[in-house]
C-alpha cells in the first residue's frame, strides 16, 4: 500500500493542513480494516468498485451523515487519482461512484443591527473599562478582527507582528493550504492594532500578533471562549462560534451591495461557488424588505 507516500504528497506538495491529512489517513485506515474483515485483504490498492461501494454503504448505514460519507469518498478518490498518476494502478474504482445527497445548509450570520449594538455596548458605551486591561484590549482586538476582516479562527491565531501593515491598513493572512492573501481592515481596527502593539512591545517581527497574558500565542479554545462570551450579548445570534463572524462579514458586505468576486477574494475562497452560498442569505434579506415595504407584496 502506498498510503504513506500519498499522505506525504498531501502534506508537502498539496500543502493540506495537518487536520485534513489526518482525516485522509483515518479514512484510508478504516477502509483497509473493512477490506480485511470482509474480504481478507487489507490493501486498498487492489480494491474493486464493488468493494468500495460496499464499504460506503456500510458507512452510511452506520448512521454517519451523507456529508461525512462524501468526505470519506473524496479521500478514496484522491488516493486512487494519486495511484493512477504515479502509475501504480490502471483504473480508478471510485471514478463512477456518485456522491450522496446532502442538504444545503446556509451559514448562520448575525443580524447586522443587533451586532453593531452589541459592539457599541461592550466596547464603547456601557463598559469602556473592559478595554483598558491587557485582557480587555486583546479580547476586543479578537472580536474586531474576526468581524472586521472576516478571517478564520486559525488565520487569526497564526497572525504575526510582521503580517500587519499599518501604512496600507492591511493584514497578510495565510489561509487554507497556506494560500496567502492581503485583507484590508477598518480604520478603527488599524488603530486598535497600533495601540495593542504599543501595549505588547514585541521583541521580534516574527512574534505572534495576539498573545496570552504569559506572552504565548493564543489558541483556538481561547478565541472560542472570547467570542462566545461576547455573543451572549446578541440574542439574535443563533451561532456563537468564531465562524459566525466570518459568515456575518460576507453577508453584511453583500447586503450593502458588495461585488461577489471581491467578497470571494476577501474570504480567500478558491472558487466562486463557495462564496455564492451567501447570496442566498442576501436574497432572503431582499425578500424581507420587499414584503415589509412594498404596498402590493
Amino acid at each position: 500500500m502506498h498510503a504513506e507516500a500519498f499522505l506525504r504528497h498531501l502534506s508537502l506538495i498539496k500543502r493540506y493542513s495537518e487536520k485534513t491529512v489526518t482525516a485522509y489517513a483515518t479514512d484510508l485506515q478504516q477502509f483497509s480494516d473493512y477490506l480485511l474483515n470482509q474480504f481478507g485483504s487489507d490493501s486498498p490498492d487492489t480494491a474493486t468498485n464493488s468493494q468500495v461501494k460496499s464499504w460506503l454503504v456500510a458507512v452510511l448505514r452506520s448512521g454517519l451523515s451523507p456529508k461525512t460519507v462524501n468526505r470519506k469518498k473524496s479521500s478514496l478518490r484522491a488516493y486512487y487519482r494519486y495511484l493512477q498518476k504515479e502509475g501504480f494502478i490502471i483504473s480508478n474504482p471510485v471514478s463512477r461512484l456518485k456522491l450522496a445527497q446532502t442538504p444545503v445548509l446556509l451559514p448562520r450570520s448575525i443580524p447586522q443591527k443587533p451586532l453593531e449594538s452589541a459592539l457599541e455596548a461592550r466596547f464603547e458605551a456601557e463598559r469602556p473599562e473592559c478595554t483598558q486591561t491587557f485582557e480587555g484590549k486583546r479580547n476586543q482586538l479578537i472580536i474586531m478582527l474576526l468581524y472586521g476582516a472576516g478571517i478564520r479562527r486559525e488565520e487569526l491565531v497564526n497572525l504575526k507582528v510582521k503580517d500587519f501593515d499599518s501604512a496600507k491598513g492591511v493584514i497578510k493572512v495565510f489561509g487554507k493550504r497556506k494560500k496567502e492573501r492581503l485583507v484590508p481592515v477598518p480604520e478603527k481596527v488599524v488603530a486598535l492594532i497600533e495601540e495593542w502593539l504599543e501595549t505588547l512591545s514585541p521583541t521580534s517581527q516574527e512574534s505572534p500578533l495576539i498573545v496570552t497574558q504569559k506572552g504565548a500565542k493564543i489558541y483556538p479554545m481561547l478565541v472560542h471562549r472570547v467570542v462566545h462570551d461576547f455573543l451572549t450579548l446578541v440574542q439574535e445570534a443563533e451561532s456563537k462560534s468564531p465562524h459566525a463572524f466570518r459568515h456575518s462579514f460576507a453577508t453584511h458586505l453583500l447586503n450593502q451591495g458588495a461585488d461577489l468576486n471581491a467578497v470571494k477574494e476577501l474570504l480567500g475562497h478558491s472558487s466562486l461557488a463557495a462564496t455564492q452560498v451567501y447570496t442566498n442569505l442576501s436574497v432572503e434579506r431582499l425578500l424581507e424588505v420587499y414584503h415589509h415595504f412594498h404596498p402590493r407584496s
